[in-house]
């Protein structure tokens, strides 16, 4: 299960829901890039979320959990890579 926080926010968002979940299933926490005045699009970040996992042979198909701007992120992420995602 991938947890993507607010744009605003750090993984400390999920901290209950790790606790939570951890015994019962894997769990990862996407914070975004540091962009340092470059452009990025939410197109460029599910790039970079999806190669990630593949580099660290996370199995797919994968669950994504999004809250604010995470949620809109895992709609790209589901509309670019169906094949990749389990549920949204």
């Amino acid at each position: 299960v991938i947890l993507i926080n607010p744009g605003n926010m750090l993984l400390t968002y999920w901290y209950k829901q790790f606790k939570n979940l951890e015994q019962h299933v894997d769990l990862i926490g996407f914070n975004y890039p540091q962009v340092d005045g470059r452009d990025f699009s939410l197109e460029i970040i599910a790039e970079l979320l999806i190669d990630g996992l593949t580099q660290m042979q996370i199995k797919f198909p994968i669950h994504l959990v999004g809250a604010s701007l995470g949620s809109i992120l895992g709609q790209v992420i589901a509309k670019k890579y169906p094949h990749l995602i389990k549920s949204l």
